[in-house]
């Protein structure tokens, strides 16, 4: 039987193995176990463990030097252990000492929002956590946006886009309605370790919700011989008590204020044009 973690084994160095470990995801990676001396392994076993899982596998022959990936049901952080068996002269196998490598799973992608307007809205994108670089793996990326009907919800948006090799991404997606809900979710297409060509879709990003804004609204506050005086505001945002005209107005945390008024500046705005003859 192979050696227990704490105990002697009956191989010493340079009789071991060495654990590599390709395509970090949120809940899969790809282990590979190689022999570090000059004779392969006949068996090997490996032992995952992480959050609340546990995983103990017994590969045997030449399938003990190939790359496999593997599921991990719970985020966090993996530790993975390794030993090789080997068949020495004068026994029928003896077994490595154990080598132990532990890794931090990628978090969710995460979603947020740029700008917004009536009609369009800007979908951002990014990798978090230790191993984001493997992320660059990711051969494309499919976008939804979902329009929110009450209870229900119908799919306007979908959409798959090549990676653009960066750790952040960004997408505008037009055509929307004004004053509606979405919600936008992003997942990325895996290329797997080590066949280019073979890839596989990852896991969606948690939902984000989006609120568009309505639109403009233009009006004529004053017409004279040599000027006009123009208004324009809308609405979409929270509403709060203005202390000016005892009516509701329009809060934005991203509008500058007007000169001597609490009011948003993009909400509440009066112009006089002169008009040349």
């Amino acid at each position: 039987p192979p050696p227990t973690m704490e105990g002697d084994t009956s191989l010493p160095s340079p009789w071991g193995v060495a654990i590599s470990v390709f395509d970090v995801w949120e809940d899969e990676l790809t282990i590979l176990v190689n022999s570090t001396c000059f004779k392969s392994m006949s068996e090997c076993r490996i032992i995952i463990t992480g959050t609340h899982h546990k995983e103990e596998l017994t590969l045997k022959g030449s399938d003990c030097a190939k790359a496999k990936p593997y599921k991990i049901p719970t985020p966090g952080r993996v530790t993975i252990r390794a030993c090789g068996g080997f068949v020495v002269p004068g026994e029928e196998q003896a077994w490595s000492p154990w080598e132990q490598r532990v890794v931090e799973l990628m978090k969710p992608l995460k979603v947020s929002q740029g700008s917004i307007h009536p009609d369009a809205i800007s979908i951002n994108w990014a990798h978090e956590g230790p191993n984001k670089g493997d992320y660059l793996r990711a051969s494309h990326y499919e976008i939804t946006v979902v329009k929110k009907h009450r209870t229900l919800g119908e799919v306007i948006f979908n959409r798959e886009m090549e990676s653009q090799k960066t750790e952040k991404h960004h997408l505008v997606v037009n055509g929307l309605n004004p004053e509606y809900t979405y919600w936008v979710k992003v997942r990325p297409k895996r290329v797997q370790y080590p066949d280019s060509e073979s890839s596989q879709w990852g896991s969606w990003s948690p939902d984000v919700l989006f609120v568009t804004l309505q639109p403009v609204v233009l009006e004529s506050a004053g017409v004279s011989q040599d000027y006009i005086q123009l208004t324009w505001h809308r609405g979409a945002l929270p509403r709060r008590a203005s202390k000016y005209s005892g009516k509701s107005s329009i809060a934005s945390p991203k509008a500058a204020p007007s000169q001597g008024s609490d009011l948003p500046q993009e909400y509440n705005v009066i112009k006089k044009f002169d008009i040349v003859a």
